[in-house]
Protein backbone atom coordinates (compact mmCIF):
# COMPACT_ATOMS: atom_id res chain seq x y z
CA UNK A 1 0.00 0.00 0.00
CA UNK A 2 2.91 2.61 0.58
CA UNK A 3 4.58 1.93 -2.62
CA UNK A 4 0.78 2.35 -4.03
CA UNK A 5 0.62 5.71 -2.27
CA UNK A 6 4.64 6.79 -3.24
CA UNK A 7 4.73 6.05 -6.80
CA UNK A 8 8.38 7.11 -6.58
CA UNK A 9 9.07 3.90 -4.29
CA UNK A 10 7.38 1.52 -6.90
CA UNK A 11 9.65 -0.60 -9.01
CA UNK A 12 9.03 -2.57 -12.26
CA UNK A 13 8.68 -5.90 -10.54
CA UNK A 14 5.84 -4.00 -8.30
CA UNK A 15 4.15 -2.56 -10.96
CA UNK A 16 3.51 -5.83 -12.49
CA UNK A 17 2.69 -7.80 -9.48
CA UNK A 18 0.03 -5.11 -8.62
CA UNK A 19 -1.44 -5.16 -12.56
CA UNK A 20 -1.41 -9.03 -12.10
CA UNK A 21 -3.28 -9.28 -8.95
CA UNK A 22 -5.81 -6.26 -10.45
CA UNK A 23 -6.58 -8.51 -13.54
CA UNK A 24 -7.41 -11.55 -11.34
CA UNK A 25 -9.40 -9.35 -9.54
CA UNK A 26 -13.09 -10.35 -9.04
CA UNK A 27 -16.01 -7.82 -11.23
CA UNK A 28 -18.42 -7.15 -8.88
CA UNK A 29 -21.45 -5.17 -9.71
CA UNK A 30 -23.92 -3.77 -7.02
CA UNK A 31 -27.13 -3.73 -8.87
CA UNK A 32 -29.60 -3.01 -5.56
CA UNK A 33 -31.04 0.30 -5.69
CA UNK A 34 -30.77 0.32 -9.85
CA UNK A 35 -33.70 0.18 -12.72
CA UNK A 36 -32.95 -3.30 -14.54
CA UNK A 37 -32.81 -3.02 -18.27
CA UNK A 38 -33.17 -5.49 -21.20
CA UNK A 39 -30.18 -5.51 -23.66
CA UNK A 40 -31.90 -6.98 -27.36
CA UNK A 41 -30.03 -10.10 -28.36
CA UNK A 42 -31.74 -10.66 -31.29
CA UNK A 43 -28.98 -9.32 -34.10
CA UNK A 44 -27.01 -12.13 -32.24
CA UNK A 45 -29.09 -14.76 -33.57
CA UNK A 46 -28.83 -13.21 -37.16
CA UNK A 47 -24.97 -12.47 -37.61
CA UNK A 48 -24.38 -16.38 -35.96
CA UNK A 49 -23.16 -19.06 -38.00
CA UNK A 50 -26.01 -21.20 -39.21
CA UNK A 51 -27.85 -23.24 -36.71
CA UNK A 52 -30.13 -26.11 -36.51
CA UNK A 53 -33.12 -23.84 -36.20
CA UNK A 54 -34.32 -24.48 -40.12
CA UNK A 55 -38.17 -23.39 -38.85
CA UNK A 56 -37.30 -20.24 -36.36
CA UNK A 57 -35.03 -18.81 -38.66
CA UNK A 58 -37.65 -19.32 -41.87
CA UNK A 59 -40.77 -18.39 -40.05
CA UNK A 60 -41.99 -14.98 -40.30
CA UNK A 61 -42.29 -13.06 -36.52
CA UNK A 62 -44.33 -10.40 -35.93
CA UNK A 63 -44.87 -8.30 -32.59
CA UNK A 64 -47.67 -9.17 -30.15
CA UNK A 65 -49.35 -7.12 -27.61
CA UNK A 66 -51.66 -8.10 -24.53
CA UNK A 67 -51.39 -11.11 -22.52
CA UNK A 68 -52.38 -13.46 -25.05
CA UNK A 69 -52.65 -13.53 -28.50
CA UNK A 70 -56.07 -14.22 -30.62
CA UNK A 71 -57.14 -14.46 -34.55
CA UNK A 72 -58.93 -16.18 -36.46
CA UNK A 73 -57.81 -20.02 -38.13
CA UNK A 74 -58.80 -21.09 -41.38
CA UNK A 75 -60.51 -24.30 -41.20
CA UNK A 76 -62.39 -24.85 -44.82
CA UNK A 77 -62.03 -23.00 -48.15
CA UNK A 78 -64.83 -23.09 -50.41
CA UNK A 79 -65.13 -24.57 -54.26
CA UNK A 80 -65.02 -28.66 -55.46
CA UNK A 81 -62.12 -30.20 -54.31
CA UNK A 82 -58.79 -28.95 -56.29
CA UNK A 83 -60.48 -25.72 -57.39
CA UNK A 84 -60.79 -23.54 -54.09
CA UNK A 85 -61.38 -20.16 -53.82
CA UNK A 86 -59.64 -18.72 -50.47
CA UNK A 87 -62.39 -15.46 -50.49
CA UNK A 88 -65.41 -18.36 -50.30
CA UNK A 89 -67.48 -16.77 -53.03
CA UNK A 90 -67.67 -19.22 -56.32
CA UNK A 91 -67.27 -17.65 -59.73
CA UNK A 92 -70.78 -18.66 -60.16
CA UNK A 93 -71.50 -16.79 -57.60
CA UNK A 94 -69.35 -13.91 -58.19
CA UNK A 95 -70.31 -12.92 -61.53
CA UNK A 96 -73.23 -10.83 -61.70
CA UNK A 97 -75.07 -8.31 -63.90
CA UNK A 98 -75.01 -4.50 -64.19
CA UNK A 99 -76.87 -2.86 -61.34
CA UNK A 100 -76.91 -5.94 -58.88
CA UNK A 101 -74.41 -8.01 -56.59
CA UNK A 102 -72.69 -11.10 -56.70
CA UNK A 103 -74.16 -13.60 -53.82
CA UNK A 104 -71.72 -13.83 -50.74
CA UNK A 105 -69.84 -16.50 -49.58
CA UNK A 106 -67.19 -16.80 -46.64
CA UNK A 107 -65.13 -19.55 -45.77
CA UNK A 108 -64.59 -21.24 -42.48
CA UNK A 109 -62.80 -19.67 -39.69
CA UNK A 110 -62.69 -20.40 -35.79
CA UNK A 111 -61.57 -18.23 -32.73
CA UNK A 112 -58.53 -19.02 -30.72
CA UNK A 113 -56.24 -17.68 -28.60
CA UNK A 114 -53.41 -18.38 -26.83
CA UNK A 115 -51.26 -16.78 -23.74
CA UNK A 116 -47.46 -16.59 -24.81
CA UNK A 117 -44.93 -18.13 -23.19
CA UNK A 118 -41.67 -17.53 -21.71
CA UNK A 119 -38.38 -19.60 -22.69
CA UNK A 120 -35.18 -18.60 -21.42
CA UNK A 121 -31.72 -19.74 -20.21
CA UNK A 122 -29.58 -18.02 -17.16
CA UNK A 123 -25.85 -16.43 -18.43
CA UNK A 124 -23.61 -16.64 -15.63
CA UNK A 125 -20.15 -15.24 -14.57
CA UNK A 126 -18.65 -17.23 -11.85
CA UNK A 127 -15.93 -15.34 -9.58
CA UNK A 128 -13.93 -18.42 -9.75
CA UNK A 129 -13.36 -18.09 -13.38
CA UNK A 130 -12.93 -14.65 -13.07
CA UNK A 131 -9.84 -15.68 -10.66
CA UNK A 132 -8.49 -17.92 -13.02
CA UNK A 133 -7.40 -14.69 -14.86
CA UNK A 134 -10.44 -14.56 -17.17
CA UNK A 135 -11.79 -10.81 -17.72
CA UNK A 136 -15.29 -10.73 -16.66
CA UNK A 137 -16.85 -9.48 -20.44
CA UNK A 138 -15.21 -11.77 -22.13
CA UNK A 139 -16.55 -14.54 -19.64
CA UNK A 140 -19.91 -12.84 -20.18
CA UNK A 141 -19.73 -11.81 -23.89
CA UNK A 142 -19.20 -16.01 -24.69
CA UNK A 143 -21.93 -17.10 -22.00
CA UNK A 144 -24.59 -14.35 -23.74
CA UNK A 145 -23.38 -16.06 -27.06
CA UNK A 146 -23.71 -19.73 -26.32
CA UNK A 147 -27.00 -19.11 -23.92
CA UNK A 148 -28.43 -17.14 -26.59
CA UNK A 149 -28.48 -19.90 -29.03
CA UNK A 150 -29.82 -22.28 -26.32
CA UNK A 151 -32.74 -20.39 -26.47
CA UNK A 152 -33.56 -20.35 -29.83
CA UNK A 153 -32.50 -24.25 -30.12
CA UNK A 154 -35.85 -24.92 -27.42
CA UNK A 155 -37.73 -22.19 -29.59
CA UNK A 156 -37.05 -24.32 -32.24
CA UNK A 157 -37.67 -27.61 -30.43
CA UNK A 158 -40.86 -26.55 -29.21
CA UNK A 159 -42.03 -25.54 -32.80
CA UNK A 160 -42.18 -29.23 -33.44
CA UNK A 161 -42.89 -30.76 -30.40
CA UNK A 162 -44.78 -28.07 -27.78
CA UNK A 163 -47.95 -30.47 -26.61
CA UNK A 164 -50.16 -28.48 -24.35
CA UNK A 165 -53.42 -29.91 -23.99
CA UNK A 166 -54.15 -33.36 -26.13
CA UNK A 167 -56.32 -35.34 -24.73
CA UNK A 168 -54.01 -38.83 -23.84
CA UNK A 169 -50.87 -36.84 -24.77
CA UNK A 170 -48.27 -37.80 -21.95
CA UNK A 171 -46.24 -34.99 -22.99
CA UNK A 172 -48.46 -32.17 -22.63
CA UNK A 173 -47.21 -29.07 -20.66
CA UNK A 174 -48.87 -25.90 -20.27
CA UNK A 175 -45.78 -24.15 -20.02
CA UNK A 176 -44.73 -24.83 -23.80
CA UNK A 177 -46.18 -23.17 -26.83
CA UNK A 178 -48.64 -25.93 -29.13
CA UNK A 179 -46.23 -26.98 -31.90
CA UNK A 180 -46.95 -28.31 -35.46
CA UNK A 181 -47.39 -31.93 -34.47
CA UNK A 182 -50.42 -30.55 -32.12
CA UNK A 183 -51.25 -28.29 -34.23
CA UNK A 184 -50.90 -29.65 -37.62
CA UNK A 185 -53.75 -32.46 -37.67
CA UNK A 186 -56.10 -31.30 -40.47
CA UNK A 187 -54.53 -33.42 -43.90
CA UNK A 188 -53.52 -36.40 -42.63
CA UNK A 189 -52.34 -39.60 -44.50
CA UNK A 190 -51.90 -42.53 -41.85
CA UNK A 191 -50.09 -45.11 -43.53
CA UNK A 192 -50.42 -47.30 -40.76
CA UNK A 193 -46.73 -48.71 -40.26
CA UNK A 194 -45.54 -48.91 -43.94
CA UNK A 195 -42.29 -47.60 -45.22
CA UNK A 196 -41.74 -44.64 -46.17
CA UNK A 197 -42.78 -43.67 -50.63
CA UNK A 198 -42.84 -40.63 -52.11
CA UNK A 199 -45.90 -41.47 -53.07
CA UNK A 200 -47.06 -41.31 -49.18
CA UNK A 201 -46.27 -37.51 -49.10
CA UNK A 202 -47.28 -36.63 -52.72
CA UNK A 203 -50.85 -38.44 -51.28
CA UNK A 204 -50.97 -35.63 -48.21
CA UNK A 205 -49.78 -32.64 -50.89
CA UNK A 206 -52.95 -33.75 -52.99
CA UNK A 207 -54.56 -33.26 -49.35
CA UNK A 208 -53.34 -29.67 -49.23
CA UNK A 209 -53.75 -28.81 -52.67
CA UNK A 210 -57.09 -29.89 -53.01
CA UNK A 211 -58.13 -26.68 -50.38
CA UNK A 212 -56.02 -24.24 -52.23
CA UNK A 213 -52.82 -24.51 -50.15
CA UNK A 214 -49.26 -24.62 -52.56
CA UNK A 215 -46.70 -26.97 -49.79
CA UNK A 216 -43.30 -25.35 -49.65
CA UNK A 217 -41.47 -27.43 -47.41
CA UNK A 218 -41.47 -31.02 -46.01
CA UNK A 219 -39.42 -31.72 -43.16
CA UNK A 220 -38.49 -34.99 -41.76
CA UNK A 221 -36.26 -36.47 -39.26
CA UNK A 222 -32.68 -37.04 -39.65
CA UNK A 223 -33.63 -41.29 -40.47
CA UNK A 224 -35.86 -40.29 -42.92
CA UNK A 225 -33.63 -37.56 -44.54
CA UNK A 226 -31.14 -40.22 -45.10
CA UNK A 227 -33.39 -42.99 -46.42
CA UNK A 228 -34.99 -39.94 -49.00
CA UNK A 229 -31.23 -39.94 -50.04
CA UNK A 230 -31.33 -43.44 -50.55
CA UNK A 231 -34.38 -43.74 -52.11
CA UNK A 232 -33.44 -41.03 -54.80
CA UNK A 233 -29.82 -42.32 -55.27
CA UNK A 234 -31.38 -45.94 -56.04
CA UNK A 235 -33.78 -44.34 -58.79
CA UNK A 236 -31.15 -42.05 -59.91
CA UNK A 237 -29.01 -45.21 -60.88
CA UNK A 238 -31.64 -46.94 -62.24
CA UNK A 239 -32.37 -44.54 -64.73
CA UNK A 240 -28.72 -44.49 -65.50
CA UNK A 241 -28.19 -47.80 -65.75
CA UNK A 242 -31.22 -48.14 -68.41
CA UNK A 243 -30.53 -44.95 -70.09
CA UNK A 244 -26.86 -44.75 -70.06
CA UNK A 245 -27.71 -41.07 -70.42
CA UNK A 246 -26.12 -40.06 -67.24
CA UNK A 247 -22.46 -40.94 -65.57
CA UNK A 248 -22.26 -41.53 -62.40
CA UNK A 249 -18.96 -39.84 -61.83
CA UNK A 250 -20.74 -36.59 -62.55
CA UNK A 251 -22.64 -37.09 -59.02
CA UNK A 252 -20.42 -36.20 -55.76
CA UNK A 253 -19.70 -38.13 -53.36
CA UNK A 254 -22.86 -39.24 -51.52
CA UNK A 255 -26.28 -37.31 -52.57
CA UNK A 256 -28.31 -34.68 -50.54
CA UNK A 257 -31.64 -33.89 -51.55
CA UNK A 258 -32.14 -30.25 -50.31
CA UNK A 259 -35.42 -29.18 -52.90
CA UNK A 260 -37.57 -31.97 -54.60
CA UNK A 261 -41.03 -31.79 -56.32
CA UNK A 262 -43.21 -34.51 -55.39
CA UNK A 263 -46.43 -33.14 -58.14
CA UNK A 264 -47.34 -30.17 -56.66
CA UNK A 265 -43.93 -27.81 -57.48
CA UNK A 266 -40.68 -28.06 -55.58
CA UNK A 267 -40.38 -28.03 -52.16
CA UNK A 268 -37.70 -27.80 -49.49
CA UNK A 269 -36.73 -30.69 -47.81
CA UNK A 270 -35.39 -30.11 -44.73
CA UNK A 271 -33.74 -32.80 -41.82
CA UNK A 272 -34.53 -32.26 -38.45
CA UNK A 273 -33.06 -33.83 -35.59
CA UNK A 274 -36.17 -32.46 -33.32
CA UNK A 275 -38.70 -34.56 -35.21
CA UNK A 276 -37.69 -37.91 -34.06
CA UNK A 277 -38.78 -41.40 -34.46
CA UNK A 278 -42.57 -41.72 -32.27
CA UNK A 279 -42.78 -37.99 -32.18
CA UNK A 280 -45.92 -37.36 -31.48
CA UNK A 281 -47.07 -40.59 -30.73
CA UNK A 282 -49.58 -40.72 -27.44
CA UNK A 283 -48.61 -44.55 -27.08
CA UNK A 284 -44.71 -43.93 -27.47
CA UNK A 285 -44.21 -46.55 -30.84
CA UNK A 286 -41.13 -45.50 -32.51
CA UNK A 287 -43.25 -44.93 -35.72
CA UNK A 288 -42.36 -41.48 -37.50
CA UNK A 289 -44.02 -38.46 -38.59
CA UNK A 290 -43.43 -36.03 -42.01
CA UNK A 291 -44.64 -32.89 -41.72
CA UNK A 292 -45.79 -31.07 -45.15
CA UNK A 293 -45.92 -27.67 -44.65
CA UNK A 294 -47.41 -24.14 -46.27
CA UNK A 295 -46.31 -21.64 -44.13
CA UNK A 296 -45.64 -18.15 -46.94
CA UNK A 297 -49.43 -18.57 -47.86
CA UNK A 298 -51.75 -15.58 -47.11
CA UNK A 299 -54.97 -15.06 -45.83
CA UNK A 300 -56.73 -12.60 -43.37
CA UNK A 301 -54.90 -13.35 -40.56
CA UNK A 302 -51.62 -13.18 -42.37
CA UNK A 303 -49.05 -15.56 -43.41
CA UNK A 304 -50.05 -19.49 -43.13
CA UNK A 305 -47.78 -19.94 -39.68
CA UNK A 306 -45.64 -17.44 -38.07
CA UNK A 307 -43.91 -16.87 -34.94
CA UNK A 308 -45.88 -14.13 -32.35
CA UNK A 309 -42.99 -12.50 -30.28
CA UNK A 310 -44.38 -10.20 -27.50
CA UNK A 311 -40.60 -10.26 -26.03
CA UNK A 312 -37.98 -10.82 -28.35
CA UNK A 313 -34.80 -12.51 -27.32
CA UNK A 314 -32.88 -10.55 -24.75
CA UNK A 315 -30.84 -10.49 -21.46
CA UNK A 316 -31.74 -8.62 -18.31
CA UNK A 317 -29.72 -9.01 -15.10
CA UNK A 318 -30.34 -10.93 -12.11
CA UNK A 319 -29.38 -10.17 -8.55
CA UNK A 320 -26.12 -11.41 -7.90
CA UNK A 321 -25.60 -14.67 -6.00
CA UNK A 322 -22.79 -15.74 -3.22
CA UNK A 323 -19.96 -16.21 -6.25
CA UNK A 324 -21.57 -15.53 -9.43
CA UNK A 325 -23.07 -12.93 -11.19
CA UNK A 326 -25.77 -13.63 -13.37
CA UNK A 327 -28.29 -12.28 -16.45
CA UNK A 328 -31.40 -14.03 -17.88
CA UNK A 329 -31.53 -14.15 -21.59
CA UNK A 330 -35.24 -15.13 -22.47
CA UNK A 331 -38.15 -14.13 -24.98
CA UNK A 332 -42.31 -14.63 -24.54
CA UNK A 333 -43.07 -16.42 -28.23
CA UNK A 334 -45.92 -18.49 -29.43
CA UNK A 335 -46.69 -20.23 -32.99
CA UNK A 336 -49.25 -19.11 -34.31
CA UNK A 337 -50.94 -21.23 -37.16
CA UNK A 338 -53.79 -19.20 -39.06
CA UNK A 339 -53.97 -21.74 -41.70
CA UNK A 340 -54.23 -25.50 -40.39
CA UNK A 341 -56.08 -26.81 -43.68
CA UNK A 342 -53.40 -25.61 -45.46
CA UNK A 343 -51.06 -28.00 -43.51
CA UNK A 344 -50.35 -31.88 -44.04
CA UNK A 345 -48.48 -35.04 -42.12
CA UNK A 346 -48.09 -38.52 -43.37
CA UNK A 347 -48.05 -40.36 -39.87
CA UNK A 348 -47.32 -44.41 -39.06
CA UNK A 349 -43.85 -44.41 -41.05
CA UNK A 350 -42.37 -47.68 -40.10
CA UNK A 351 -38.76 -46.30 -38.86
CA UNK A 352 -36.09 -46.49 -41.53
CA UNK A 353 -33.88 -49.62 -41.28
CA UNK A 354 -30.25 -49.42 -43.22
CA UNK A 355 -28.12 -52.64 -44.38
CA UNK A 356 -24.38 -52.46 -42.96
Amino acid sequence: MQNLLNPSGVNGQAVAEVLERLQKDVSVTNIAGLALYRQDLSPILMIEPPMETPLRNRFKRIPGNGGAHEWNRLVATNGPSGVPFIGGTLPTSGFFAKGGLPTNSNPSYEHVSAPYKLVGDIAEVTDFDQAAGRSYMDLLAHQIKMKTRNVALMEEWCIINGYTSTPGQPNNNPLYFSGLLEQDNFNVNNVAGAAFTIGSVRKAQLLQYNVGAQPRMVVMSTLMKAKFNDLILSNFFAVRQTTGLEAFTRLQTGLNVTQFDFGYGPVDVIQHRYLTAGAGNASGGTQEVILSLDDMSENENGNAIEMVDLLPVGMTPLARTTTSTRQLVQEYTLLKVTAPIYQASVTGIATPTFSS
